[in-house]
């Protein structure tokens, strides 16, 4: 997925539906849309059970201020790691299939049932 991929949920339901176990999206969302950014990247781990890597571009271009803010959910929608604001930074993310095959069998996702009624 790229940038404002995130807030749509059919991309992600599509990506699911093919097999993906994880969501990678590069960004680049400016400030002030931080808590937008984060809330619909837990969404989209949350909604599927997938890890979600949320990578958004750092510091300033022209007008725009690119807050950075890079995170890595876990597929409960949980802020597994985020890097430092404002700066170039490196993670190094633990994805462990173990949970996420945990969430996929005890945890609600948009996976397990669709809605015949408006879905063909």
């Amino acid at each position: 997925m790229i940038c404002w991929d995130l807030a749509f949920p059919e991309h992600a339901a599509f990506l699911a539906r093919e097999g993906a176990d994880m969501l990678v999206a590069p960004s680049a969302w400016e400030e002030p849309y931080q808590h937008a950014f984060h809330g619909f990247a837990s969404s989209r781990a949350r909604d599927h059970s997938l890890y979600v890597a949320a990578v958004n571009q750092t510091g300033e271009s022209g007008p725009f201020s690119f807050f950075g803010e890079s995170s890595l959910y876990a597929p409960d929608g949980k802020l597994q790691q985020q890097l430092h604001s404002g700066k170039p930074d490196i993670g190094s993310p633990h994805l462990d299939r173990a949970y996420q095959d945990s969430c996929r069998q005890t945890f609600y996702t948009m996976n397990q049932e669709r809605r015949t009624d408006i879905f063909s």
